[in-house]
């Protein structure tokens, strides 16, 4: 029987690894079992092998590009590349990277307390709607429906003589092994989406006790600012009078100057 050329191949990737690589990796690149891998490894005594051969060095690296490297001949990666971002929960991220629509919401961001926290409240108001509109669609489903609730995806690295029709995935020579299709019932749906909205609702609550104890804060505020200016008015004697309604101006004016005559 002829020798199978990945025989070799297995055996001497397992050398230069120095003797990391793992069996299910090996495998997965030969194309073959791993129990044909741990057949080869003892039959043709790899570690025997691994210890007779001597390390490698590898000649130091400058950083930077190393001599004939061409990876990026004629151009570079463009300003914010995202090359090597992984979740990107660390990036520094600039306001025209965001969609228009997120933009615009940020740039209407002003110093009033009371604008802001109602531009909150709305965005809870819609999260609020938009849950209780899929716990309705579910709940006239029947809780027998089920919904797919994720999916999960087990990678290998793809083998030599894999199929071109196989799904290759991000990153290159990684295929997918096996999918699992999380499957929920309408009524497990219903009840993670009921805790959802409590909290959303809860969150409403308090931001509107926030929002009413902040006007009554600021109505408090202006109140003792007119006692304030009526206390320092009574003190000196003068008198601000609106001439065309003769009451007395207690409101403190924003330039601290006054357009109504002393009496």
């Amino acid at each position: 029987m002829k020798r199978n050329p990945e025989r070799e191949l297995s055996k001497q990737r397992y050398i230069d690894s120095g003797g990391k690589i793992s069996t299910k990796e090996n495998a997965a690149l030969a194309g073959v079992t791993e129990s044909r891998i741990r057949t080869w490894k003892s039959k043709d005594k790899w570690d025997e092998a691994l210890k007779s051969t001597p390390p490698k060095k590898s000649p130091p690296k400058k950083r930077g590009g190393q001599k004939s490297n061409n990876n990026a001949a004629g151009h570079g990666a463009p300003p914010k590349n995202k090359n090597a971002e992984t979740h990107g929960a660390y990036n520094k991220v600039e306001l025209e990277d965001l969609p228009p629509a997120a933009q615009k919401s940020i740039e209407d961001i002003t110093l009033d307390a009371k604008a802001n926290m109602l531009r909150v409240l709305r965005a809870l108001w819609v999260k609020e709607a938009d849950l209780q509109g899929r716990i309705a669609k579910l709940k006239e489903a029947g809780p027998a429906a089920l919904y797919i609730e994720r999916e999960i995806e087990m990678l290998v690295p793809a083998a030599k003589d894999d199929s071109p029709g196989a799904k290759s995935k991000k990153g290159g020579g990684m295929v997918t092994a096996m999918k699992t299709i999380i499957r929920a019932a309408a009524f497990d749906l219903i009840t993670k989406l009921e805790a959802e909205l409590d909290k959303t609702h809860g969150r409403i609550v308090k931001l509107s006790d926030t929002i009413s104890a902040y006007e009554r804060d600021t109505e408090r505020l202006a109140l003792d600012r007119k006692r304030h200016e009526f206390a320092k008015q009574k003190a000196t004697g003068e008198y601000n009078i609106n001439v065309e309604t003769g009451e007395i101006v207690d409101e403190v004016e924003e330039d601290e100057t006054r357009d109504t005559p002393l009496v």
